[in-house]
């Protein structure tokens, strides 16, 4: 029987701590919030994808509405509009989303007059007015201290944080009442441990095809200054340079090459030759272009938008692309933006000196994609439709006299969407 080689168990000793040293360190790395910032700041294509679909979800407005059947005056709802213009409220939501998908979250900090210091809790029955709107990314918002009552319904919740504004350099402790959240993308606990409670940013999924897509762009540039390769053929090269001639051969590539330069001109040796030859990028487009589907596809943002051209292949017409893209915004309407817009509306009509009336107000935001006049007209006229057959079978019915008049009219109450006078009278 052939015996086992021993092996050093100093190696294997070796090797094993190196490994788990490297995958130690390699699960656990995720990216910062400094990490995203800085991302944001230095590449237009995340700083796009980051942006875009924010702003889609805030430029096409919103109305103003109530969770109950009281009745908002249209004079109340221009009071509120007012506030929010005059503070710029939209750009504002969209610039906390946009830092927040860039950087795993935001604050938009609201600077109220309630006669409390910032790190003392809002006193809502006290409010006067807002006289000041903030944007600060996750980089520059640092949790302080955490709800420690576990019968409270925040436990475990920030309580206070420190906010260092890089712009000025100063640092401050605000308390979280006077503070609307944008918590960054849905991840994992582990990921919120590494980033100061802070959620995931857009990086996390773009990353390694924005590095493919960068790459491929950067080596594009350098074949392109390669495209064509001089070959110069000199009679006698390399016994020349074996005999210690090689600075002579140096100088005369020098002269050979500056008059091709300046002059577009050789002047060669009878026995000497030049000629050029051309690199192909045949494929090459269709590379930098797969890179740009893949981009398209982590960053559920359509080439039509993130690149400005139509999709490729056969009957490609992007309408899926441009479905995926819109639930996409709609999300970040419902997740991000819906809850802090009707807190900060809460907020503007507890305000003494705004004298607007106290009501359950609702957001509802308008379409993401706004319909051209002829799908506009196709919608009404299948409205109009609809509302023929209804009207042809309520009619029916009344020539058989299985309905009254009464009973039509009660029926049209409960409908907005006959344009008629509803008053019938009573009888047959």
């Amino acid at each position: 029987m052939a015996r086992r080689k021993k092996v050093d168990s100093r190696f294997g000793d070796f090797a094993n701590n190196v490994t788990r040293k490297f995958r130690s360190r390699s699960q656990y790395e995720f990216s910062t919030p400094q990490i995203g910032e800085y991302q944001f700041a230095k590449n237009g294509l995340y700083r796009k994808i980051c942006s875009i679909p924010s702003q889609d979800a805030i430029k096409n407005g919103y109305e103003i509405c109530s969770n109950n059947e009281n009745i908002i005056s249209n004079e109340e709802t221009s009071k509120i509009n007012k506030v929010l213009y005059d503070f710029d409220i939209d750009a504002k939501i969209a610039e906390a989303v946009t830092f927040s998908r860039a950087t795993g979250g935001a604050v938009l900090f609201l600077k109220l007059d309630d006669g409390e210091p910032i790190e003392n809790p809002l006193n809502i029955n006290n409010l006067l007015k807002i006289y000041g709107v903030k944007v600060y990314n996750a980089s520059e918002v640092l949790p302080q201290t955490y709800y420690s009552d576990y019968s409270d319904v925040n436990f475990g919740e920030v309580e206070k944080y420190i906010i260092n504004d890089e712009k000025t350099g100063n640092s401050f402790i605000v308390h979280s009442s006077r503070l609307l959240i944008f918590d960054g993308l849905t991840t994992t606990g582990l990921v919120r441990a590494s980033r100061n409670g802070w959620g995931g940013m857009v990086f996390d999924n773009v990353k390694d095809e924005l590095s493919r897509y960068d790459s491929a762009n950067r080596l594009s540039i350098s074949i392109l200054s390669r495209l064509s390769q001089g070959i110069l053929k000199i009679e006698g090269l390399k016994q020349a340079v074996n005999a210690g001639e090689g600075e002579k051969m140096t100088k005369y590539l020098e002269y050979t090459d500056s008059m091709r330069s300046i002059m577009n001109t050789l002047l060669l040796d009878g026995t000497d030759n030049f000629d050029l030859k051309n690199m192909t990028l045949s494929g090459y487009k269709d590379i930098i272009e797969q890179q740009e589907v893949a981009l398209s596809a982590v960053s559920q943002i359509p080439i039509t938008i993130l690149f400005g051209r139509s999709p490729a292949g056969m009957n490609a017409t992007g309408d899926a692309d441009l479905e995926t893209y819109y639930s996409l915004v709609k999300r970040i309407q419902t997740n991000d933006m819906q809850k802090n817009l009707e807190s900060l509306i809460k907020i503007i009509t507890k305000c003494k000196e705004y004298k607007i009336e106290e009501n359950d107000y609702h957001i509802s935001f308008n379409e993401v994609k706004l319909l051209n006049a002829k799908e506009k007209a196709e919608i009404e006229n299948k409205k109009a439709d609809s509302l023929v057959k209804i009207a042809n079978a309520v009619e029916t019915l009344h020539e058989l006299g299985a309905i009254d008049n009464d009973e039509i009219a009660e029926y049209l109450d409960t409908r907005t969407d006959f344009p008629i006078n509803h008053n019938y009278g009573g009888g047959k």
